[in-house]
This record gives structure tokens, C-alpha cells and sequence, in this order.
């Protein structure tokens, strides 16, 4: 029975020199979200996100 929790690891304990591989590996090992620290942090790593992951910035 699925307990409604989810897991959002913060990005900020990976290794920042290979950011979008460890954002890809979180998600592979099931995370349901990454959590970035905040937004001034989110808006700095963004773009090697977005090259990475394809994934998009909302305002």
C-alpha cells in the first residue's frame, strides 16, 4: 500500500561538478522531485538542467 510520502533529495549535497548526472541519477533511483534550495539557487543551476534533463523554468 503506497503511504503518500514522496522523496525530493536536495541537489545541493551532489557532486556540482557533475550536477546533471547526479540530478538524472536521483530521478533513475526514484526521487519524485529534486529540491534546489531555493529559488536564487534554482535560477543559477538551471541552465545545465535544462541541457541535461530537458527540463523547463516556470516564473
Amino acid at each position: 500500500m503506497a503511504s503518500g510520502c514522496r522523496v525530493g533529495p536536495s541537489i545541493l549535497n551532489s557532486d556540482l561538478a557533475a550536477l546533471g548526472a547526479e540530478c538524472a541519477r536521483m530521478l533513475d533511483c526514484g526521487a519524485d522531485y529534486l529540491c534546489s534550495g531555493g529559488r536564487e539557487a534554482l535560477k543559477c543551476l538551471l541552465p545545465k538542467l535544462h541541457q541535461v534533463l530537458g527540463v523547463g523554468w516556470e516564473q
